[in-house]
């Protein structure tokens, strides 16, 4: 069986990732939205049935994504600032949207 690169099993697995679900109704805006918790079990199998890890940690007052490869050292990392001085709420609603 041929080795597929990081990149091509990520494509496997955002191919079958599809849509997520909008799941979840926001009363204040009378929107929908994906729940992080429908979201994550949707994201999570597909990218680990390909050796791929979603990670999230907070680093330095950032929220670090990324898509760690399970056979190298190659991954994929991005970070988004948290705003300082803001309340517990309001933090959590940064970390999670």
């Amino acid at each position: 069986m041929e080795k597929k690169s990081f990149y091509e099993r990520l494509a496997i697995a955002s191919e079958s990732i599809g849509v997520i679900t909008k799941d979840s109704i926001n009363p204040h805006f009378k929107s929908r939205f994906a729940d992080i918790n429908s979201f994550l079990a949707e994201v999570k199998k597909p990218l680990l049935k390909n050796g791929i890890v979603l990670l999230q940690p907070i680093v330095d007052n950032r929220i670090v994504t990324i898509l760690q490869d399970c056979y190298s050292e190659s991954k994929i990392e991005s970070a988004l600032d948290l705003p300082t001085g803001v309340k517990a709420q309001e933090m959590g609603s940064y970390i999670t949207y």
